[in-house]
């Protein structure tokens, strides 16, 4: 083959691949819809599948939640002082929290942490104020309780005033005591901040108060072990253990 057939080979061969002859396009064009067909059938069938998983995930997750529901600032007391004590644990807000120092495993251990163990009646709730920085405030309350039988200790007057976070009983599994009128037994401290004041022994929320109704107790914390077996003892039984230990 000559120069010039070889150049002129050369430069179909390049034509061809440019713009390829009618027949060779068609096919070309026949495997490109062939192709685009068949990516349409996959893109088709993902699609079908997505649409029938989402909503059985969303089913599964249950009905949609508003984020606005947890966004329930911290409870106040307004108007006068005895507000707080006016509705039940259930006009406080449901987020309350636990602040809780050392668990006791026994009644034993407990009647030692206490300095003063009594019966008393609430008279009165009163805002305590707050601390911390704007926006993370943590509220107290003083809760101004009628000295009924002093089983251990010595009260400093007819009544006593303990103070409590705010928030400390407002929980879904917690009993709301600070309430005018409500019986109660308690195993309290001194308080080391703020002279004259009391607060629960040692600070422990959860085993140190209880409800009295006749002679039956009600842990203001159910789920703790420790009080449930309090709870579970008559008043005078109780009575009895304390001033023993």
């Amino acid at each position: 083959m000559s120069l010039e057939q070889q150049l002129s080979e050369h430069f179909r061969r390049a034509a061809d691949s440019l713009c390829p002859p009618p027949d060779r396009l068609a096919r070309v064009v026949q495997r490109g819809r062939r192709r685009r067909a068949a990516q349409g059938g996959v893109i088709a069938l993902v699609a079908v599948t997505a649409a029938l998983a989402v909503p059985a995930l969303v089913g599964s997750l249950g009905p949609a939640r508003s984020v606005s529901a947890k966004s329930s600032g911290p409870a106040t007391v307004s108007g006068s002082p005895t507000d707080a004590s006016s509705g039940d644990a259930a006009a406080l807000p449901a987020r309350g929290f636990v602040a809780s120092g050392p668990r006791y495993s026994s009644l034993e251990e407990l009647v030692a942490a206490g300095h003063l163990i009594l019966t008393a009646t609430v008279e009165d709730v009163l805002a305590a104020g707050s601390e911390g920085p704007p926006g993370e405030e943590i509220s107290h309350l003083d809760t101004v309780v009628r000295v009924g039988e002093v089983w251990k200790g010595s009260a400093p007057g007819a009544t006593v005033t303990v103070r409590t976070l705010e928030l400390a009983f407002a929980g879904p599994n917690a009993k709301e005591w600070r309430q005018h009128g409500e019986r109660v037994v308690l195993f309290l401290s001194p308080s080391t901040e703020n002279e004259g004041l009391y607060i629960p022994a040692k600070v422990n929320y959860n085993q140190t108060i209880y409800v009295v109704t006749d002679d039956d107790l009600l842990a203001t914390f159910p789920d703790d072990e420790l009080a449930q077996r309090v709870a579970a003892m008559t008043l005078p039984q109780l009575r009895r253990t304390v001033r023993q230990g």
